[in-house]
């Protein structure tokens, strides 16, 4: 055999290749036993090394007699033989099945030599159930099983069996719900048990609440105390008695929670004390009593002149004749199926107060009832009136031409035209170019202008319209308004006048403004007068020259340096410092006060801050259904020339107001 020229393994003979030599057992247990290995070298020119690393003799030999196999490692009867055993069910193995795990050690020996024994070891390994993971969740569908004992899992199987759902891996667990027939997101009766994401994520079906008052109806799920209105007039049937209803997203019909008077017939709609008699029908339209219908009760009319006429601006004042003793009027409004009304405390009323559109170039019909003892009687005689024409413009409101503003945040207005979508406002001061504004709203002010507003200059203002998406052609007159001279003063914020304060070194803040270069604190105990000059808005008593004192009262003036100058001082505001107060390390004040004004409001509101910072304000209003319905950013020096709430209809509004980590919550309302 050729001497391999690699590292490698080579096998020289075999089971069957004994090179015609037989062996007996004591030849093999010899000490000299072996082979001798001989290499050559063919060539005489070159010398070759042969290398072995280790050698192995592997001895095939038939063992004489046959394999018997014991129970015990010495006597004993065999129970059987053979190369291989299987014990199961042979008498005398004690193994009778494989139903029972574990392991049992039988004894294999020659028969030829029954002493020398080899213990073997006979396994019966456990069944394990596995578990189909359809949805690959970790979790195991208990129908879909599989069993062996292998010990390896099969693909696609899992040891847990909890799996309440295997077809969604997001439910697997099972929690205590109560049943949503009805599947409206309210549940009835006591907890069952059903397949969920968490504790308070059922599925469609179930739910965490047991509160639905039928639960075989999604469009009704909670109940109610009402007063029966069964007309749905506004006024109850006189039962003071609260029914209970099981209602849902909507007011049930046909009940009331206000009592604001009885009905004399429930079952009439146009039948309440709030409703204007109609002679002679046979029916007592406004409760007050059968005889109106006979009674010669007061009526009055709209004052002729006007009638037939078409109206200057639909703002006109209409006129009817007063009644003595009247309580109010109700002015019926018509225009063909259209027909508004409105209550009225005098005899006189205008289109505008009316609820809805009023249109121009149309015809009205107007009725007028007084309103006696506590009834509104028959209507009088109708008159019709015309509105005007579309107005092509309109202008800047006259008490404001010709004026001058107190700060650039002041609001100006046009006179209202109802129905227009927009006003574009010009701004010029004859030097620089134009500006345009374009509002929602019939008010502005020179802050919403792009570009820079200047002190003690005269702006000419015009006003133009839109309709619907059509902008009227012209400006209406032009209005002269003039800035102040200089910007207006500041002060120490409110908060902190008539205030004692503990710590010498507590941060006084003035209002910031947004034309200060810096700003001149003038400070004031006694005879003393000293002053301390910042870019800040703020300082502290312990910076002025000298310091400060406990127990002394200083009178603080700020004023703001704009124009190369420093303009005017603001109010004077009051700080103590008290008995004890020390010079520890500054003490910054975390002021945030806001107020809205007017509140209630009928067309917007304002907000007055008092605050320590100069961080930009974030205001978010929403309604009481907790639904956003305007959110702004606004700097701290535009806040107060902010007009909030022109677009929201009637109702209460929460604000909340966030400057930093200060969170303030107002409530306003709308009428």
């Amino acid at each position: 055999v050729n001497w391999s020229a690699s590292l490698g393994t080579a096998t020289y003979g075999g089971v069957a290749d004994n090179w015609g030599i037989a062996w007996t057992a004591a030849d093999i247990n010899d000490p000299n036993f072996g082979v001798v290995l001989s290499a050559i070298n063919p060539s005489t020119s070159f010398t070759r090394t042969a290398t072995v690393d280790y050698m192995r003799i592997t001895v095939n030999y038939s063992i004489p007699g046959t394999l018997n196999w014991y129970t015990v490692s010495s006597g004993g009867t065999p129970i059987g033989s053979g190369s291989s055993f299987n014990p199961v069910g042979v008498a005398g193995s004690g193994i009778a099945n494989t139903n029972t795990p574990g392991t049992t050690t039988f004894y294999a020996a020659c028969s030829t030599n029954p002493a020398c024994r080899t213990a073997a070891n006979f396994v019966i390994n456990a069944n394990t159930s596995y578990y189909r993971d359809a949805d690959n969740d970790g979790y195991g569908n208990s129908s879909d099983i599989q069993i062996n004992c292998t010990g390896i899992m099969p693909s696609g199987y899992v040891l847990d069996n909890t799996d309440c759902n295997d077809a969604d891996a997001s439910h697997h667990v099972t929690f205590s719900f109560y049943v949503d027939t009805d599947k409206d997101g309210y549940g009835a009766g006591s907890l069952v048990n059903a397949c969920g994401t968490d504790a308070v994520t059922p599925l469609l079906g179930y739910a965490v609440n047991n509160t639905d008052c039928d639960n075989n109806n999604a469009s009704v799920y909670r109940t109610g105390g009402f007063y029966v209105d069964a007309d749905n007039d506004g006024y109850y049937n006189g039962n003071p008695a609260f029914t209970t209803v099981c209602y849902g997203a909507t007011f049930p019909s046909g009940y009331t929670t206000f009592i604001i008077g009885a009905d004399c017939d429930d079952s009439n709609s146009e039948v309440h004390p709030n409703h204007v008699e109609n002679l002679n029908n046979g029916i007592d339209d406004n409760c007050s009593g059968p005889e109106d219908d006979t009674l010669a009760n007061p009526t009055t009319a709209i004052i002729q002149p006007i009638c037939g006429t078409t109206l200057t601006s639909l703002y006109h004042t209409i006129y009817t004749q007063p009644i003595s003793g009247a309580e109010g009027y109700r002015f019926e409004v018509t225009n063909g199926a259209n027909v508004r009304t409105y209550d009225a405390p005098s005899s006189a009323f205008s289109l505008a107060l009316l609820s809805g559109t009023n249109l121009y170039a149309t015809t009205y019909t107007i009725r007028v009832a007084v309103k006696t003892a506590g009834f509104y009687r028959a209507y009088g005689s109708s008159c019709s009136v015309n509105t005007p024409l579309v107005p092509n413009t309109t202008t800047i409101i006259t008490s404001q031409c010709g004026s001058t503003l107190t700060n650039f945040a002041n609001t100006i207005y046009a006179i209202h035209v109802p129905q227009a979508s927009k006003y574009r406002f010009r701004v010029t001061d004859g030097v620089n170019p134009e500006r345009i504004y374009e509002s929602h709203v019939n008010r502005f002010n020179l802050l919403d202008l792009s570009g820079t507003n200047t002190y003690g200059t005269t702006y000419i203002i015009e006003v133009a319209l839109k309709f619907g998406t059509t902008w009227q052609n012209e400006y209406g007159a032009a209005c002269n308004i003039t800035t102040p001279a200089s910007p207006p003063t500041t002060r120490v914020i409110t908060s902190l006048c008539s205030r004692s304060i503990t710590n010498l070194w507590t941060t006084i803040y003035a209002l910031p403004s947004s034309d200060a270069l810096s700003y001149r604190f003038e400070v004031v105990n006694g005879a003393q007068t000293r002053f301390f000059d910042t870019p800040n808005p703020r300082f502290s008593l312990m910076q002025l020259s000298g310091g400060a004192a406990a127990n002394t009262v200083y009178t603080i003036r700020v004023a703001i340096f704009y124009g190369g100058i420093y303009q005017p001082f603001g109010p004077a505001c009051t700080i103590t410092t008290t008995p004890a107060a020390t010079r520890g390390a500054a003490t910054d004040l975390a002021i945030f006060e806001v107020n809205a004004y007017p509140n209630p409001f009928a067309d917007t509101f304002k907000l007055d801050i008092n605050t320590s910072s100069d961080a930009t304000v974030a205001i978010k209003v929403y309604d009481m259904m907790g639904r956003l319905v305007e959110q702004r950013n606004v700097i701290v020096t535009e806040l107060g020339s902010q007009e909030v709430g022109s677009n929201y209809p009637a109702g209460v509004y929460n604000i909340v107001m966030t400057q930093g980590e200060n969170v303030k919550t107002l409530r306003v309302i709308k009428r």
